[in-house]
């Protein structure tokens, strides 16, 4: 069984994809794969039973890093996996099921990770980044073959797609993955193309009926095998709708739903439906309720309080179209707004709440801006007070101080979403007391 999440923060799609992570293969009760940021800003990986049983899995990674957890070592088992962004270089750390860590280095920190698709169809998962060609538009596509067994060399490279395109990974026909890239098309629809990582020989299908989509493609098992590739379109009145489309024909292989911002979860938790199950998850529900978009049959399943994880992460250190989830923003120290310009007051000069002003570099690329818990949880978001002060952007919090931060949840986070994507995550310690 497989799963497949798109974190909604901030009201902005981010697209994280997975396979047979979030549920186990087997038929049967599903284990959700969970973190937890600690206080020390490391993190704590669970595996949580539907039934309410949880299982630590150790502690992998920290703030900032990306998580690819994966069938890296043994078909069918999942273990817990990271990349770090790491002196201009990608550092991917994984653990076996037994404990045994390996580590090695594929891509830059300006690089598109993919973790998890079996491109090469041994059953074991592969590390994949995409990268622009130095002076062009074209993307260059990075595969090291299962590196949790095998000893990893120099990865094997090809061009594929160009700036712009959507990338992604699907099997269009039941017979394995393929690495994939989606592209608008300037006259309407979506053009979706896909190739083996062992032939050049490119496959092409225009989704003539597809509007304009938020983050990457998701791929969604289907009742006679083989993916169908799933687009998510934001609405005028900033809801969502849920497409579908057969990669073979172009044509609609479910109907569309519209779906509310929020955590959305595609597997296999209806053994008796064919195809796999989609459901929501608002920030904060206890449950969600899967739909099989092609019985119409439902599953309440339920969810931890932690921040669920994929097998795949379709995303950039260097900001990506979307909002990323805490563990996935790109980490800053506060403390150094000696030289940044970051400054967090407990109490702002005009108002007893309080209000954080951004550095210089920030102004004017600025989203939305959140106060987040330890562990990931939304508790308030701020609103805007313009620039000013140097060109730094102020936002104010309108219910809480710094001291009552401090005092009810202890450690928090300040999350900056980035009109050009990716976020921006400074830990706060002490709310209640002035850091600059």
């Amino acid at each position: 069984m497989r799963m497949i999440s798109i974190h909604a923060w901030v009201a902005a799609l981010t697209l994280v994809i997975g396979r047979s992570s979030v549920c186990d293969a087997a038929p049967g009760p599903s284990a959700v794969l969970a973190v937890s940021i600690q206080d020390s800003g490391s993190l704590a990986w669970y595996s949580q039973q539907t039934g309410g049983a949880v299982e630590s899995l150790g502690v992998l990674g920290a703030i900032g890093d990306h998580l690819v957890p994966g069938q890296w070592f043994v078909e069918g088992t999942r273990a817990i996996g990271t990349v770090r962004s790491e002196k201009g270089g990608l550092r991917w750390s994984m653990r076996s099921p037994v404990g045994v860590d390996r580590t090695f280095t594929l891509g830059t920190s300006s690089s598109l990770v993919v973790g998890g698709a079996d491109v090469d169809r041994s059953g074991l998962a592969d590390a994949i980044v995409v990268r622009e060609r130095a002076k062009s538009p074209v993307y260059v596509w990075s595969v090291v073959r299962d590196p949790g067994v095998l000893d990893v060399g120099v990865p094997q490279e090809f061009q594929f797609g160009r700036r712009g395109d959507r990338p992604f990974f699907v099997d269009p026909d039941g017979t394995g993955d393929r690495v994939a890239v989606a592209r608008q098309v300037a006259v309407g629809g979506v053009t979706v193309l896909w190739r083996s990582v062992n032939s050049a020989s490119i496959s092409i299908r225009r989704f003539p009926r597809a509007r304009a989509f938020e983050g990457s493609p998701l791929p969604v098992r289907s009742p006679s095998g083989g993916d169908v590739i799933a687009l998510v379109s934001k609405r005028a009145d900033g809801k969502y709708r849920l497409f579908g489309y057969k990669p073979t024909s172009g044509r609609p292989a479910f109907p569309s739903r519209t779906i509310d911002a929020g955590t959305i979860l595609i597997g296999d938790v209806l053994p008796d439906a064919p195809g796999e199950e989609v459901g929501v998850v608002a920030d904060g529900a206890a449950v969600v309720t899967m739909i099989n978009p092609w019985s119409q049959a439902t599953a309440t399943v339920p969810v931890p309080s932690r921040i669920p994880v994929d097998e795949i992460n379709v995303n950039s250190f260097s900001g990506d179209r979307s909002v990323p989830p805490a563990v996935s923003c790109t980490s800053r120290d506060p403390r150094d707004g000696w030289k940044s310009g970051f400054v967090w007051k407990p109490n702002s000069d005009t108002q007893r709440f309080a209000v954080a002003v951004l550095p210089p570099d920030l102004t004017g690329n600025v989203r939305a801006v959140q106060v987040v818990t330890a562990s990931g949880e939304p508790i308030q978001s701020l609103v805007s007070k313009g620039a000013g002060n140097g060109n730094r952007e102020a936002w104010q919090d309108r219910r809480f101080t710094g001291q009552e931060y401090q005092a009810t949840y202890g450690v928090v986070l300040l999350r900056v979403a980035l009109i050009t994507g990716g976020c921006i995550l400074y830990r706060i310690d002490q709310p209640g007391v002035r850091i600059d």
